[in-house]
């Protein structure tokens, strides 16, 4: 696939550090959790001090953090939203998966992607719409379809094709695997187009605490015009959601730092 997108660019530390600043203070700010741990009521004085030090300093960071979630947020829904939609001809809207329940149906997270999704699809039914996802352990069919279901029954026809993505597992696999699926389709449709000069234009949805490290890791991932659109992530899967992306980050940053020693891992 090399020269079909523009060249990934490199795992980078820093902007993992980054986004690992943001995520710890975007969670309090949004979801009303206080920052203070009163350690003294629970636990004896020497041992009480030590903790609330700690805690004073994951709270001045909460704080650092909350400032600079809340512009780089706001730049998101600037930049990445209406940029995305005014004057700007998108041709391919990426849906990320983001689990299926038991039943097949979508979970909370998940629909609110797809909720987001149609309502785009139906001011834009021009778009061709790319759903990813895989098959999880305890899931009855891949994510893929249950979106692909779910996006017919709410957008409006005619619309363009649904492309389904069925293997992805996490979201490198559901850019590395849907760069394929476009580069196929434009092969297609448009055999005379030379997408390594004219790449396509890609607007992924997801939710917000999501979306930074998505966008980083599609560009990595050698997409050359894409932009996203955030999602506001539902209270209830906040908690779950935001220590996913705080494991998600941490692994990103530990295998980065093993690059710099290790550079064939």
């Amino acid at each position: 696939m090399a020269g079909i997108f523009s060249p990934g660019a490199p795992a980078s530390l820093h902007e993992g550090i980054f986004m690992l600043k943001d995520l710890f203070g975007h969670f309090p700010a949004h979801h009303g959790f206080g920052r203070r741990l009163m350690a003294d009521q629970f636990f004896p004085d020497d041992l009480a001090g030590k903790i609330d030090m700690v805690a004073l300093g994951m709270g001045t960071g909460f704080v650092i953090g909350d400032g600079v979630a809340f512009f780089a947020e706001k730049e998101a829904h600037e930049k990445n939203g209406d940029d995305a939609q005014v004057g700007k001809e998108i041709e391919y809207l990426v849906v990320l998966g983001g689990g299926i329940r038991e039943n097949g149906e979508p979970s909370v997270t998940l629909k609110s992607r797809l909720d987001r999704a149609a309502e785009y699809m139906r001011a834009n039914p021009s778009v061709t719409v790319l759903v990813t996802g895989g098959k999880g352990e305890k899931e009855p069919w891949t994510e893929a379809e249950t979106m692909a279901r779910y996006l017919e029954s709410k957008a409006e026809k005619p619309h363009s094709p649904i492309l389904e993505e069925r293997a992805a597992l996490n979201t490198i696999e559901n850019f590395t695997f849907s760069k394929k699926m476009i580069a196929d389709r434009e092969k297609e449709i448009h055999p005379e187009r030379d997408i390594a000069c004219d790449p396509p234009s890609v607007l992924v949805i997801t939710n917000e605490s999501h979306l930074n490290r998505a966008l980083f890791l599609a560009r990595r991932e050698g997409y050359a015009d894409v932009s996203g659109i955030p999602v506001p992530t539902p209270p209830v899967a906040a908690p779950n959601n935001y220590l996913r992306e705080v494991g998600s980050y941490w692994k990103f940053l530990i295998r980065s730092l093993l690059k710099v020693f290790i550079p064939s891992i």
